[in-house]
This record gives structure tokens, sequence and C-alpha cells, in this order.
């Protein structure tokens, strides 16, 4: 049978108290408090060999962790920010699953999502709300900051009217790209056997009129409006209109050709 002893000094020699029970300790109680009366070090420790269960279950309460103006963590002993976690996070469940950051400040205040890796010193944040770097504080940025040098600004920029801007924090148009001090590239690149394609039009017609890359024939196709290329260029810079092979640098296929003065 269980039982349950109440010593003191008596069978332990590490505690001035000691409940001891061979399987379990119930205490019924309409609140029950654990606390310490040192205001020097006031410290109090729950260890247990198995796991440690905080269950509010039955009355779908809450359960709070009040540290005052200290830390919370977890799988460290000196944690450095309000919630310090040394190890991975999960969340997950059958419906939305979030991850909140949110500042109650004004403009200028951060709400960000840091990911840091390696030893270089350097770090990327995601967030809102950071005027310093952002033209309005309704952005969401990409940021890259260095440690110990102080920021190299935001890398990209989404805007409230949907407006993605990389290497500008103020773009004027869907996709803006600007590289201050050096050429602005743009780069599409399809697998090792399959083509590269810019289409332009309405969402009813955008495959009609397209920049085909193809790559079995290193050929550079313009269709508007049709099955076949209306313009093509192939690899030695010879252009083709009416035509998908064409025999000089320009050549014309079809009836009604004319060139005119």
């Amino acid at each position: 049978a269980s039982s349950l002893q109440l010593s003191s000094g008596a069978t332990s020699t590490t505690a001035d108290i000691q409940l001891a029970a061979a399987d379990r300790v119930d205490i019924f109680a309409g609140s029950f408090s654990l606390s310490t009366s040192n205001t020097a070090d006031g410290s109090l420790k729950l260890s247990a060999k198995g796991n440690l269960t905080l269950d509010t279950s039955q009355n779908n309460a809450n359960i709070l962790l009040l540290p005052g103006t200290g830390n919370v963590g977890i799988g460290t002993t000196s944690p450095g920010t309000k919630l310090d976690v040394n190890g991975t996070i999960r969340s997950y469940t059958s419906v939305d699953a979030y991850v909140t950051a949110r500042t109650t400040g004004v403009d200028g205040n951060n709400a960000l999502l840091e990911v840091f890796g390696g030893t270089t010193g350097s770090d990327w944040l995601i967030g809102t709300n950071r005027s310093a770097i952002s033209a309005s504080a309704e952005d969401l940025f990409i940021y890259k900051n260095v440690a110990g040098t102080g920021s190299v600004g935001a890398k990209i920029v989404i805007n409230a009217a949907g407006n993605v801007g990389i290497g500008t924090t103020s773009p004027g148009a869907n996709l803006d790209i600007y590289k201050s001090g050096g050429e602005a590239s743009l780069s599409i690149a399809g697998g090792t056997s399959n083509n590269s394609i810019i289409q332009l039009g309405s969402t009813a017609d955008y495959n009609l009129r397209r920049i085909v890359s193809d790559h079995t024939n290193s050929k550079l196709y313009f269709y508007n409006n049709n099955a076949s290329p209306r313009v093509t260029i192939d690899n030695a810079g010879n252009v083709g209109i009416g035509t998908t092979g064409p025999g000089a640098l320009l050549h014309l296929k079809g009836q009604n050709v004319a060139a005119r003065g």
C-alpha cells in the first residue's frame, strides 16, 4: 500500500522537510501556493526523473509564467530575453497555426523575426513597422543586420499595395529592382532540358503573348495571339519574321511583305 511520510531531517540528508509516497501525493484545496520568503535568493525548484506536467485541462484554465522583470529559459539557465529557448520550437495544429510578433508602440518600434545562423556575426530580420529603414510603417521587409558594424539595409520590401522592392524601400511597380553602383539584373532559368518563358497580358489571355527561350535549339521566340512564333532569333543572331528557321540576318517570309522609306 502507498504511504505518505512527513519528516524533518529524519530520512533525508538534503532536505529540511520531505514528503515521500510510493505512488502519488494528492493535494485537494481551493488553491495551493508554493512560495519562498528569502528576498535575497528565494529560488524554487521542481525536479522530476520522469515527465513534469502542468495540467489545467479540467477547467481549460491558463498556465501563467510571471517572471516580473526577469526572463524565462527553456534549455538554458541564463535566458537573455523574455523567452529564451535553446533548441527547436515546433507549432502545429489541425487548423491554422500562428507565430505572432506584435508591438503596441508607435512607428519606429519593431515586430521582428530574427534568423541567425553560423558564427559570422550576421543575421537576417523579417518584420514590419521599422520606419528607420522602410518608407512606411505598413511595409514588410527582409533586412540584413551585421553584428558590431550596424545595419546594411532592407534587401526586400513588400508595401501595403503589394508592390515588391528588391534593393529599394519604395517600390513603384509590382516588382521594382534597383542596384546602386552596379548593373541590376533579372535571371529566369529553367531546368537542364526546360524552356524559360515570360508571359504578358491579362488573366484571360496572358498565355497568348509570350517570350520563350527554347533550350533544345537555342532560339528565342516571340508569340502574339498565335500558336506559332511571330519573330524568331537564332543563336547566330539571325532574325526570322514569319519563319522559325531564318537563313539570313533578316529573313522575311509570307505575303504582303513591304519595305517603305
